[in-house]
């Protein structure tokens, strides 16, 4: 058929147009018959290429493609390239004209070069690390690999099959490279083996920000590093020592604990502090190994310094040693810490031997360990705080039992040997025992005491032979009988009260020992099993003219030194104790009693109000705690209402409301805590007194903080900074500067108002101890820190323009501000720009380190230390904790840490 294209025959072929002109007729219907075949052989080595020219009569088309290889034509040209590593056999097909070229490619193998897969490898920043380079080799040959060269830093040890550890030199992170060579015998490869470190897994992320620039711990030992005085330096180490243990570089704490710390003194102190880190981060046996060579270096300082010579700061150290012993139930190690007391009190002590200053250190530790465990017990009433109560007690008996003798200094008996220190030793670990309900062991100390005076046969089961020198005793000393009478009265109702029986008129205490034995017998009374009202009777009969005596025997004087309820309650008597309490409720509330108080203490202060609370929640009474809520709602409302508030009466009304806010916050209401602070707030104007009203808005301020009142407490806090940077500012003097320094504290120091009953710290700690979950908590932070920044500044400027006198005087202070404010640098700089001695700068840079190394961004929690960029969440997990306290815990992961937006499992900069 004829085409419309000039009369040429077009055939369709394949979906493609073909000309018989153009295109040979094989490729487009001719016969291979019209076709010549032209065969062409090429041998080439293994990744080279062939090429050749040819004569083509017409357009050359390929037929056929190699199928390893790409055949390329050009002008009458045609190059061959095998694929990469390929060897063997091959073939193409082209066309041109009337010509077939058959293409046969032999392609001969040839030797290649391993190669690398990856040059980079990402590893944890630990100390040691291994890992594996990988390679592999086209022929399959083995691969050898050899080191080159080592990295800059650290050290590099490599397998003949890739395998390398690497320990990095301090603290860095491995940004580095070293040098390997590849080989299969016939070639080789060499390429740099980039490090970089990782930061996707918890461990990961903790071992980047210790080794990063950006770690406190790092800076801080970077600081102290460079003070050139062991004994300035040996605090600041100590602190590393610790916060290495906590971050979990333990081997880096044995190394300052070995190479940077030298007195024994400070290697006792050294190795407790670093126990008590393992015992936190659930490392007891490390944490035992470490009280016990504190044990070792306290007891070898003593010795090597003359046990006579032992300070209650050296036998501190011992006793809280057993303490700690003690709390994580080391009995061992208890055993050992009471071996050695015993053996130093033998030397220094002895109930037959004359007393010595040394004993007296060694008792004033003991006792004062003894009150502090007894009083916490008494505030937390746990099984565990009373047991710690227990053993400090014994130990503190046990010790006081050998106090020796004493000289009569003057009069008629002048040089002769008397007991005045043992007997009230003894007597006041028997008060201790008593608060705690240990009345067999109050009974035993009784006798003790007893023996120091008389003979005694009132108990069979606890007796003690009469010590010598007894008429002596008894003569020149008779407070313990004081001490004991009531004891006496409480312990052997039925029994005549020897303490009495052993006074005389004519006896410097006599009035004192009555008075007591007097004071017990209501306690006494109910203890006999009599009724509550005849004991009540007692007490009124006593004290009934006397409203605050009479109310404070229903209670105490204050929280720990109970009398008539506070006893009933640790005596077990509830019932009893409930109808006291309310008896005392009633007298605060009394219009008589009232008008009888100067100031709020003894009526909604720690001595009225706030202390019924205390002893109310012992009792665990919802409807007695209600009572005492309204009376006190009704103290408030009728004595200090706000309008009737004059001027000289503002800080005292002040103070009534931050007492009854304190009450509400206590009972769990925070809502009305916060309504009540809100209503108060006017009195503020009416304080004319600066000081006075500085003091009070401090108050104010601790308060909205630890309720988490945060706004109200920013308001207040610019309302308080202002006047520093108004047009009229404070004089540029030292009394000024004070001024101003106790501003700045209340945004920066660790547990500001450790007075509260509450858990009032300074704002930026508050913070950080309960705010991280706010939504707005890096915005609230940051708010918070500017004016803490307007405040530093102007503490430095001001501190510059100081002479040389006021320098010295405020050094410590300034750097101890600006240390807790994190200005480290800042601090640094004004020492390096300040009046002060070279000694004296290296002794306040020690402080500096010191407050870095224990920096904490989670103070209240066990499990986090770390959030580099302050929006309440943690860079990380502590690698120490435990899953309990992991799934106890509410503190959430940052997965950007620096703030940047960009999240760090990709951000080559992830701290910034």
């Amino acid at each position: 058929m004829r085409d419309k294209n000039n009369g040429i025959k077009m055939t369709a072929r394949n979906g493609i147009l073909c000309s018989a002109a153009l295109i040979l007729l094989s490729a487009c219907g001719g016969t291979d018959s019209d076709v010549a075949n032209e065969d062409i052989s090429a041998t080439l080595a293994e990744d080279t290429s062939w090429q050749t020219q040819l004569d083509f009569s017409d357009t050359a088309i390929i037929i056929n493609q190699p199928r390893h290889g790409q055949l390329t034509l050009g002008n009458n040209t045609a190059t061959f390239t095998p694929e990469a590593d390929y060897n063997g056999n091959d073939s193409a097909t082209v066309e041109a004209g009337n010509t077939r070229y058959r293409f046969s490619f032999t392609i001969t193998p040839v030797n290649d070069a391993p190669r690398f897969i990856s040059r980079t490898i990402s590893l944890s920043a630990d100390h040691e690390m291994v890992g594996q380079i990988e390679a592999y080799d086209p022929d399959g040959d083995d691969i050898i690999f050899s080191l080159v060269s080592q990295p800059k830093q650290g050290h590099v040890s490599l397998g003949q099959e890739g395998s390398f550890s690497y320990h990095l030199d301090g603290l860095s992170l491995p940004n580095d490279s070293f040098i390997v060579l590849i080989s299969d015998g016939l070639a080789e490869s060499e390429a740099a083996i980039e490090l970089k470190p990782a930061y996707s897994t918890n461990e990961e992320k903790a071992a980047y920000y210790y080794h990063s620039s950006e770690s406190h711990l790092k800076q801080a030992e970077q600081i102290t590093d460079s003070i050139n005085d062991d004994v300035v330096s040996q605090n600041s180490y100590i602190a590393l020592a610790q916060g290495y243990v906590k971050a979990g570089l333990t081997e880096k704490s044995d190394e300052i604990l070995e190479q940077k710390i030298f007195s024994q003194q400070a290697l006792a102190q050294a190795h407790l502090k670093v126990a008590l880190a393992y015992e936190q981060s659930n490392q007891p046996d490390k944490a035992s190994t470490h009280r016990l060579l504190s044990l070792q270096y306290q007891t070898d300082y003593i010795v090597d310094n003359g046990i006579t010579n032992i300070s209650k700061a050296d036998a501190s150290v011992l006793l809280t040693l057993l303490n700690d012993m003690n709390g994580a139930n080391d009995s061992e190690g208890a055993d050992k810490v009471t071996t050695q007391l015993e053996s130093f009190t033998k030397v220094i002590g002895g109930a037959d031997e004359e007393y010595q200053g040394a004993f007296g250190n060694m008792v004033t530790a003991a006792r004062n360990q003894a009150s502090s465990t007894v009083e916490t017990y008494l505030q937390t009433n746990s099984s565990q705080d009373l047991q710690l109560a227990l053993a400090s007690t014994d130990r503190f008996a046990s010790i006081v039992k050998e106090t020796g003798y004493q000289f009569v200094k003057t009069g008629e008996h002048k040089g002769e040997r008397f007991y005045q220190l043992g007997p009230m030793y003894v007597a006041q670990a028997a008060e201790f025992y008593y608060s705690l309900g240990a009345t067999d062991k109050v009974k035993d100390l009784l006798a003790y005491v007893f023996s120091y005076y008389t003979d005694t046969t009132y108990d069979p089961e606890h007796h003690y032979p009469l010590k010598n020198y007894a008429q002596r005793s008894i003569e020149q000393y008779q407070y313990p009988l004081a001490i004991i009478a009531s004891l006496m009265e409480l312990t052997y109702p039925n029994t005549p009260n020897l303490a009495v029986q052993l006074v005389k008129p004519e006896m410097s205490s006599y009035d004192r020992v009555i008075d007591a034995a007097e004071e017990a017998k209501a306690l006494a009374t109910v203890i006999r099993g009599g009724s509550l009202i005849d004991a009540i009777t007692i007490i009124e009969q006593q004290y009934g003219d006397n409203l605050r005596e009479l109310q404070e025997q229903y209670s105490g004087r204050i929280v720990g030194k109970d009398y008539f309820g506070g006893q009933l309650i640790t005596l077990g008597y509830i019932s009893e104790a409930k109808q006291v309490l309310r008896r005392g409720i009633n007298i605060l509330r009394n219009p008589t009693y009232l008008s009888q108080q100067g100031n709020t203490l003894y009526i909604t202060g720690t001595r009225g109000c706030l202390k019924y609370w205390s002893y109310v929640k012992k009792v665990d009474d919802t409807d007695l705690m209600d009572t005492l809520k309204q009376a006190c709602q009704s103290i408030v409302d009728n004595k200090f209402p706000t309008a009737n508030a004059a001027k000289d009466d503002a800080f005292r009304f002040l103070d009534a409301y931050m007492d009854l806010a304190t009450l509400y916050q206590l009972i769990g209401n925070s809502e009305q805590s916060i309504a009540l602070l809100n209503e108060a707030t006017v009195l503020f104007d009416k304080i004319e007194d600066e000081s006075q009203l500085q003091a009070k808005q401090r108050d104010y301020l601790f308060a909205r903080m630890s309720l988490n009142n945060f706004e109200p407490a920013y308001v207040l806090l610019q309302q308080m900074v202002s006047p520093w940077f108004s047009d009229e500012p404070p004089e540029d003097t030292e009394e000024e500067l004070k001024k101003l320094l106790t501003l700045h504290r209340t945004l920066v120091k660790d547990d500001y108002n450790t007075s509260s009953l509450t858990e009032q710290d300074a704002l930026l700690p508050q913070l950080r101890k309960t705010a991280y979950n706010e939504a707005n908590y890096s915005e609230l932070y940051q708010r918070f820190s500017s004016i803490e920044k307007q405040l530093s500044t102007e503490i430095i400027k001001r501190f510059n323009n100081q002479p040389a006198p006021v320098q010295i005087n405020l050094a410590e202070d300034v750097v101890d501000n600006l240390s807790y404010a994190r200005r480290y640098q800042d601090a640094r700089t004004l020492l390096e720009n300040s009046y002060l001695s070279a000694s004296d700068q290296l002794e306040w840079l020690g402080l500096i380190a010191e407050r870095q190394a224990t920096q904490d961004d989670f103070p209240n929690s066990p499990i986090a230390t770390v959030d580099t960029d302050h929006d309440g969440l943690a860079n990380f997990i502590s690698v120490n904790a435990s899953d309990a306290e992991i799934e106890q815990s509410d503190i959430q992961l940052d997965n950007d840490a620096d703030g940047d937006g960009v999240p760090d499992e990709i951000d080559p900069m992830p701290l910034g």
